[in-house]
């Protein structure tokens, strides 16, 4: 339950300590029915269980939902909770610890799966635009002007250029064309290219997951 802190309404009902009735004390994980708690102050409940539930400093008291004061006193058949207001941290639960890291390990996941998913690849007709290539004649042509290429440059942009702006991995290029034998050789060749063609420093991109072409 989500708690913001909150003024805690003053003891409303009269009771005699001993009277009869169950009441049940919820603090995190720790949930349990007492006899003999009917009449007794919130603060007077809470001073004998704070050891026993793991109960902080600070923690606010609810009864049946609704804030109150330690000097209420418990009626039978309601349900004493003591939490922490936002913002105050305390100690975690295995099982709330356990539900936390399962949350953090969703999060990379799907923050992982935005990443992959958002990245926009331009249209292939625009990338046959700016780039074309000309594997027999052995030349690739970016913006207008022609570059002569060997096989093996040709072969890396052949691959980016099918992928049409999503990521290929050096390993997926090596796959895809026997000419490049290596993932190194593959580095070493992408960063020739760039020196053999400037204008390729602003079209191909480079990271841990690989390489892409953009067009756009």
């Amino acid at each position: 339950m989500s708690v913001f802190a909150t003024s805690a309404v003053p003891a409303r009902r009269n009771s005699t300590p001993g009277s009869t009735g169950r009441v049940k004390v919820i603090h995190g994980s720790n949930e349990e029915l007492f006899d003999g708690l009917v009449g007794y102050q919130v603060g007077t409940v809470e001073r004998s269980l704070m050891e026993a539930f793991n109960i902080p400093p600070g923690a606010l008291a609810f009864v049946n939902g609704e804030p109150v004061a330690r000097e209420y006193r418990l009626q039978a058949n309601e349900t004493l909770e003591f939490v922490l207001p936002v913002g105050v941290k305390g100690v975690l639960e295995p099982e709330e610890l356990a539900l936390l890291q399962r949350i953090a390990a969703a999060t990379e996941r799907i923050a992982s799966l935005l990443e992959n998913t958002t990245q926009t690849a331009p249209p292939a007709s625009q990338g046959q635009d700016r780039l074309r290539l000309d594997l027999d004649a052995g030349h690739a042509t970016l913006d207008g002007v022609r570059y002569a290429l060997d096989p093996e440059y040709l072969a890396i942009l052949d691959c980016l250029l099918q992928a049409h702006g999503s990521w290929v991995s050096r390993a997926e290029m090596r796959a895809a064309s026997s000419i490049l034998s290596d993932e190194t050789h593959i580095e070493r060749l992408i960063a020739r290219l760039k020196e053999k063609c400037p204008p390729m420093r602003n079209v191909i991109q480079s990271t841990t997951r690989g390489y892409r072409l953009v067009l756009i």
